[in-house]
């Protein structure tokens, strides 16, 4: 099994399998009305987070025109999936923008460091505004499950103390293991 230079979880073959139908449904779940979320959670109930590698590269070639989308513009295709930027278009809008606070303040006073992390936290704030409604649902998603994970483990917890404080005393002792007899007895 060949891996995916890209993204080492992905295997080309299988992929290249999956995007056909994948293509198939995301067309028909659009043309039904629902969002890109919707066909992402669908995918994901279907296959399990073991496929989300897979959903990533396939938005992100849609998004980046490698596949094509029948009934979807590029206006609608911006507003679902958000403005693509490579590693490297992302360092050089740092770079740029780390120079343009350098030259505002006369490349006095300041660090070159200082510039840099304004720059990126700029830039980083300027994506996460242009991130498409996939990206932004995703990650709503996988924060209220995130909540919903960790409240229903206090709950788990809570009922746990609860039922150990309430139980009988004859619950009590059939929930303690039998004490083995390896005590002699004194004659």
């Amino acid at each position: 099994m060949r891996k995916d230079t890209k993204d080492p979880a992905i295997d080309p073959e299988r992929y290249d399998a999956a995007r056909t139908h994948l293509q198939g449904a995301f067309e028909h779940m659009l043309a039904a009305g629902h969002s890109v979320r919707d066909f992402s959670e669908f995918a994901l109930e279907k296959f399990g987070d073991s496929f989300l590698p897979y959903l990533r590269r396939f938005l992100a070639d849609v998004e980046q025109g490698r596949i094509r989308i029948e009934g979807i513009g590029n206006k609608a295709k911006t507003v679902l999936l958000g403005v693509w930027v490579t590693p490297e278009e992302r360092i050089e809008m740092i770079r740029l923008a780390a120079f343009v606070r350098a030259e505002q303040r006369g490349f006095c006073y300041g660090s070159p460091e200082d510039d840099w992390l304004a720059a990126e936290r700029e830039v980083d704030a300027r994506l996460a505004q242009e991130a498409g409604l996939a990206t932004k649902g995703h990650k709503a998603f996988t924060t209220a499950t995130s909540a919903l994970e960790k409240e229903f483990g206090n709950l788990k917890a809570t009922i746990a103390d609860w039922l150990e404080k309430t139980a009988s005393p004859m619950e009590k002792t059939r929930k303690q293991p039998a004490r083995k007899k390896t005590e002699a007895t004194v004659s």
